[in-house]
């Protein structure tokens, strides 16, 4: 009989000792949730997480000072704040020559790097006797003057094609030409001085030193290094200059100039 109310009373007392501890866990996670958003706001608004340092990496011809001239960020910005995005569409926006733009942010250095890869002149396209440059991805750069030579090869088609300074040139062929021409090395596309791309994408290559090669336009690129030994094959072996058709697989046809029009005849 004496039992029960021990027992009873022994549960009231443990639930009271169970809420007290529940009410202190609560306000010490209230506490530590408190300090934690205090100290998150402090590193957030501390020196350490400002922009100290911005950076340009991979430019050649551009200038870092004009790539950062007109960036949205400056600074003393809080890193965090940031837009990547932002950043890489103000320089696209303002620098015709940067092809693209990776932001990498750095906190404990408080540095933003910029690294971007840049566009170039691979090529003068010549059309209705106006002459523009072309870059590496096929956009129209700016119109040049007429020259007695320029540093790189000329490039005409057969397709009549409508050219906006800024804008992609709307011959598939031509913008394919450019990305090859990107590749190859400069110390084999100075010696071409003049391509011409057909209908069909073929390219007519016109070299210095008198040969004219006949290759894809999207093998360029590759090709070129073979046109060159295929060029020494031929004048090792005595050939004058003629032309060498290399659209198809090797052995490839060497078809030499007529003498009365300097043009390709039979062998």
């Amino acid at each position: 009989m004496l039992e029960g109310p021990r027992v009873a009373g022994g549960s009231e007392h443990d639930q009271k000792r169970m809420d007290r501890e529940r009410r202190r866990s609560r306000n010490r996670k209230l506490a530590l949730g408190f300090f934690l958003f205090v100290g998150v706001v402090v590193v957030l608004e501390s020196p350490l997480a400002r922009v100290r340092h911005l950076a340009v990496t991979g430019n050649r011809t551009v200038p870092a000072g004009a790539i950062l001239a007109d960036l949205p960020i400056r600074v003393g910005a809080s890193l965090w704040q940031v837009n990547a995005r932002a950043v890489e569409q103000a320089i696209l926006d303002k620098q015709p020559m940067i092809q693209s733009v990776a932001v990498s942010l750095h906190p404990l250095q408080g540095l933003v790097d910029l690294k971007v890869q840049e566009r170039h002149v691979v090529a003068v396209f010549s059309h209705d006797g106006v002459f523009y440059t072309l870059l590496n991805d096929g956009l129209v750069y700016q119109q040049v003057p007429a020259s007695n030579g320029f540093a790189w090869p000329i490039v005409t088609a057969s397709i009549a094609v409508g050219v906006a300074v800024g804008k992609p040139i709307p011959d598939t062929f031509v913008a394919n030409l450019c990305e090859q021409l990107g590749q190859a090395s400069a110390a084999l596309t100075e010696n071409v001085s003049e391509i011409n791309l057909n209908a069909y994408g073929d390219a007519t290559l016109y070299l210095n030193n008198g040969f004219v090669a006949q290759c894809k336009e999207q093998a360029f690129a590759s090709q070129l290094p073979n046109i060159y030994q295929a060029i020494q094959y031929f004048s090792s072996r005595g050939y004058q200059p003629g032309v060498i058709d290399m659209t198809g697989a090797a052995p490839y046809r060497y078809t030499p100039f007529t003498p009365s029009t300097g043009k390709a005849g039979s062998p």
